[in-house]
């Protein structure tokens, strides 16, 4: 019988009934990982704050964050705002990758942007990306949809 198992032309019913028991076991598999990671989109998981330039901000567990980054972000931030002036005013930024947001909140409050796109793929750190940027506007409005 353990030739059934390792050779499927052995038996062909033994291997159509070990095929369809690992196609439902893999399809079980799929709907607990979707109900596991809609349940952790529901929950608020509180992360840490932390403080870059005056700005304070909500850091995810599940997004990078790296303090070592921050003249980069300076830089950002400052070609930003130069971009601003050369452009009579306006500015709009889209951000690729906004983790916990912080980048594009600075480019509100600190370059003046008008207009920020952050897009983040990761569905779990959406709400730490609206908090992040509400506080740094000031008024609470914030134009949010998750993607997907």
């Amino acid at each position: 019988m353990l030739m059934a198992w390792l050779v499927p032309e052995y038996s062909s019913w033994a291997c159509l009934a070990w095929r369809a028991g690992l196609a439902a076991a893999f399809a079980v598999a799929c709907v607990q990982l979707a109900l596991i990671r809609r349940r952790r989109r529901q929950q608020r998981v509180p992360g840490r704050l932390a403080q870059e330039r005056g700005l304070v901000f909500e850091t995810h567990p599940a997004a990078f964050f790296r303090a070592e980054g921050g003249p980069a972000r300076d830089l950002g931030v400052l070609a930003a705002a130069s971009v601003r002036e050369d452009r009579s005013g306006y500015l709009s930024v889209l951000e690729l990758f906004a983790g916990s947001g912080m980048r594009a909140a600075r480019y509100l409050l600190e370059a003046g942007a008008d207009f920020v796109w952050a897009n983040e793929a990761n569905q779990d750190v959406h709400a730490t990306v609206v908090a992040n940027l509400r506080r740094a506007t000031g008024d609470g409005r914030s134009y949010a949809k998750p993607c997907g």
